[in-house]
């Protein structure tokens, strides 16, 4: 009996990849050899891909719904901007640093004025707008920061007043013959500032405080129902295929909408990649990737499927190009791949092969959860959501880290940073220290009487999260932001929440599975994004991440100390 062998891959008992990646080379003959064993002079009496026939359709996005707000209505999805900035932004002209934002624009106006030769108005506009900085709490910010303060009242003016007053009106304190060019001054500066930053729609920002996650949805008309795709659970970042899960029971009641058909003709393209493994022994192979140098033991199974697939299989591919807008919702509707000898062959998706089996699906690849296209026989649907290719992240201006504390039975929101009237980042740690006339520990007198203390001290900046029933009748338990006794002897100033992530001014309550053992951190900070159309996005954004491990406040209930 004869033995073939159909393919021959590399096999050691090691723990290193190096040895049965290698392939060890010797004098022309031993590579004929070797192009003999691995059957390259076997001519094979099969055919390769030369033509496809490609039939497409997408769907645009044609709306968003704010779902952190019950009864929210839809808006117009955008499409210039990225997606995120929508998501993200949130209201920065009554925000902790909105001070110094309407001192930016205030200080934007009179650089203008002075450009276009009326700087002689520039006394009467800060009489009539003046940036009253008199409400600003100054307890615990540095000297610099108050010096600047300071400073910015002296020498600004309102630019938030400025925006808001009549235009008619302002015209009237040029002089008549300086009129047209300040109306233009006026008219350039107006747009300017309009168009600063990207701050959320008329139903307001989609942060979630229970869950400390945004939550929307957005939706295209692909048939005669909608297709909404559902992102309940995005911490912030970056939005993808993978943050959205369709929603068959919700609908933006769209209506039908248009369906963007595509019949290609396409060549097919062998795939390939820098350092990719050549096929051929007599081929030179670039080492810009040196699959030998993949560090994996025996039960890391992924590094070893990609070394596998990347020796092995990697050129069995091939690349369809298809260009589909972004913004969308895409689906194959068929393939048909043409043959060397003339044969057509129909390529199902792999959703409806699988699905077809009856056997549950383990994994998938692309496809949104919730999509019933499988089941009803299609390919399912594929979404190209316009968001950012990259951005630039600004400084957080305020860091919360929700963490566990076992000993205390307790969780704990600690304000890390806060944001200040000026827009920079300040550390609690020194503005509860600045804020303290003398943070030396006193003497112990050794002969002093004890002193029974209801509970220890905490940083004001440790804000207690206290568990409570959802329900009398119900085991759920949600988490409260709560205060400590030990406040009433500080000063306001310093004590609990200050930043706008805890949102001291309305009550807050957390879910208990938002807050794991290893805790979560949640920054505020700038983005700065380029949209499709070109244009510069600016924006504050929320981000939520994994924490660093349990914490321990040290606080003490009745304890006796001298």
């Amino acid at each position: 009996m004869d033995t073939y062998w159909d393919r021959i891959e590399p096999h050691t008992r090691s723990d290193e990849l190096e040895e049965g990646l290698q392939a060890r080379i010797a004098d022309p003959l031993w590579f004929l050899a070797r192009q003999w064993q691995l059957g390259e002079l076997r001519g094979e009496d099969a055919a390769s891909p030369i033509h496809l026939r490609v039939d497409v359709v997408d769907a645009k996005l044609r709306s968003f719904r704010n779902e952190a707000v019950a009864g929210a209505s839809p808006e117009a999805f955008p499409t210039a901007r990225p997606l995120e900035a929508r998501v993200e932004a949130e209201v920065v002209s009554t925000g902790p640093g909105a001070l110094q934002l309407a001192a930016e624009a205030g200080l934007a106006f009179l650089r203008r004025l002075d450009g276009a030769g009326l700087g002689a108005l520039r006394e009467e506009l800060r009489r009539r707008f003046p940036l009253d900085v008199s409400a600003i709490a100054l307890t615990g910010l540095p000297v610099r920061e108050v010096r600047r303060i300071q400073l910015l009242g002296r020498r600004a003016l309102d630019g938030r007043a400025l925006l808001a007053a009549p235009r008619a009106g302002l015209v009237e304190l040029a002089p008549p013959a300086s009129r047209d060019s300040f109306k233009r001054v006026l008219q350039h500066w107006h747009g300017e500032i309009a168009g600063r930053f990207v701050e959320p729609g008329g139903s307001g920002d989609t942060w979630v405080d229970d869950r400390l996650e945004y939550a929307f949805t957005v939706a295209a008309s692909p048939g005669d129902t909608d297709l909404v795709l559902s992102a309940r659970e995005y911490p912030g970042g970056q939005l993808d295929w993978y943050a959205f899960d369709v929603d068959p029971a919700a609908s933006h009641e769209l209506g039908r909408g248009g369906v963007t058909r595509q019949q290609l003709e396409v060549l097919p393209v062998p795939l390939s990649y820098a350092g990719m493994p050549s096929s051929r022994w007599w081929e030179l192979e670039e080492g810009t990737v040196y699959f030998g140098g993949i560090e994996a033991g025996p039960a890391d199974l992924a590094r070893l499927l990609v070394a596998e697939f990347g020796t092995v299989y990697s050129d069995d591919w091939f690349v369809i190009p298809v260009r589909l807008p972004v913004g969308s919702v895409a689906r194959i509707r068929g393939i048909d791949v043409i043959d060397t000898f003339g044969g057509v062959h129909h390529v199902k998706s792999t959703a409806v092969l699988d699905h077809a089996t009856g056997a549950e699906r383990p994994w998938a690849f692309f496809e949104l959860a919730g999509d019933p296209s499988v089941a009803a026989g299609a390919n399912p649907w594929l979404a190209l959501p316009p968001t950012l290719n990259g951005a630039l992240d600004g400084e957080p201006v305020e860091h919360i880290s929700f963490v566990r504390d076992e000993a205390a039975n307790l969780a704990w929101a600690i304000e890390q940073t806060i944001e200040t009237a000026t827009g920079r980042p300040l550390s609690r740690r020194l503005h509860v220290g600045l804020a303290q006339t003398d943070g030396s520990p006193a003497a112990v007198d050794a002969d002093a009487a004890w002193r029974y203390r209801l509970q220890t001290s905490v940083p004001p900046y440790w804000i207690p999260l206290l568990p409570e029933r959802v329900a009398p009748e119900l085991p759920e338990i949600r988490l409260r932001r709560a205060r400590l006794l030990a406040w009433e002897e500080l000063d306001r100033g310093i004590a609990g929440a200050k930043g706008r992530i805890l949102a001291p001014e309305r009550a807050l309550r957390l879910h208990e599975e938002e807050i794991p053992s290893s805790g979560v951190q949640v920054t505020r900070g700038w983005q700065l994004a380029r949209g499709v159309d070109g244009r510069p996005y600016l924006w504050m954004a929320r981000r939520k991440r994994p924490g660093r491990g349990e914490r321990g406040s040290g606080l003490q209930f009745d304890t006796l100390a001298r």
